[in-house]
């Protein structure tokens, strides 16, 4: 199990770490660096929605483009007891298109169960100091699922909807440089997908539409990895190879506010944690 940690804890720290040479590294530092800390492709690859509790119903839909930000804070095993933040960027667009007009009930004016396909994709950029010469320097991704109107509250009730979604990463290459005997350098490529449960909750008020969103996601990372250690022998690199496989469940909440700026277009902007990372959204949205 201390195995398996540790490959994911050295997968983690080339991702997100933007320097390309560490000295080098004891798996008590690695895990000192990481403790606490879960897996950030499922808050940038699952995290960023700007959806409201409003589903639309069969002959309507909804696009949107936005972009976001999701928030680390790591340890620098190289130096001990220094810390520093990394605000890693996601470029996302949107697309919910009605499939079902639900089931209305005219004494209240409330909707039961309307339903949409939701449909997104997006890339994450890659820093090009882990970035490989030879691959993408960006993340594709994309995602697909179900959006189901519980209830569609119309002036008296508000809106409350769940979504399921899965969402599913392009191999992510990475190739640290320069490998020398003074220097631990990597080389790896990841896999990583999710599969997400929100609630959305809101309420429109005039021109304003305050949400509410909660829910989990699963995040799995499929990887492998070569590792090159200095050594004590001059002329001599410790090399060693293997893949990881890593599940992790995060917990996610965020708040929001959609503000009509045209008939039809409306600005998006959120806030949030994924996990125990702070994330941050902007956005508009053309609805029809």
């Amino acid at each position: 199990m201390k195995g398996e940690n540790l490959k994911f804890i050295i997968l983690t720290l080339v991702i997100i770490m933007p320097f390309c040479s560490l000295q080098a590294i004891s798996s008590g530092d690695l895990l000192s660096a990481i403790e606490g800390a879960s897996s950030p492709f499922g808050g940038l690859i699952a995290g960023h929605s700007l959806s409201t509790g409003r589903t639309p119903g069969f002959g309507h839909f909804s696009i949107s483009a936005g972009i976001g930000v999701l928030v680390f804070r790591i340890t620098n095993p190289a130096k001990a007891g220094e810390n520093f933040k990394i605000g890693s960027p996601v470029m996302f667009g949107e697309m919910q298109v009605g499939i079902w007009n639900g089931r209305h009930m005219p004494m209240s004016g409330v909707t039961f169960f309307r339903s949409a396909l939701v449909a997104k994709c997006g890339f994450i950029p890659v820093p090009k100091a882990v970035g490989s010469n030879d691959r993408s320097s960006a993340a594709f991704f994309y995602a697909g699922g179900l959006k189901i109107g519980i209830l569609q509250g119309g002036l008296l009730f508000p809106d409350a909807s769940m979504n399921i979604l899965y969402s599913k990463a392009s191999e992510i290459g990475l190739f640290n440089i320069p490998r020398s005997n003074s220097d631990t350098t990597f080389e790896i490529s990841v896999s990583p997908h999710s599969f997400s449960l929100f609630i959305d909750v809101s309420k429109r008020l005039f021109y304003v539409c305050p949400y509410l969103s909660a829910g989990y996601s699963w995040s799995t990372v499929n990887g492998e990895y070569s590792l090159y250690q200095p050594s004590t022998d001059p002329g001599i690199q410790a090399y060693s190879r293997g893949s990881v496989k890593s599940v992790q469940g995060s917990f996610v909440w965020k708040f929001g506010a959609e503000i009509s700026v045209f008939p039809f277009v409306n600005a998006d902007a959120e806030a949030g944690m994924f996990g125990k990372k702070w994330m941050f959204s902007a956005g508009l949205r053309l609805s029809i």
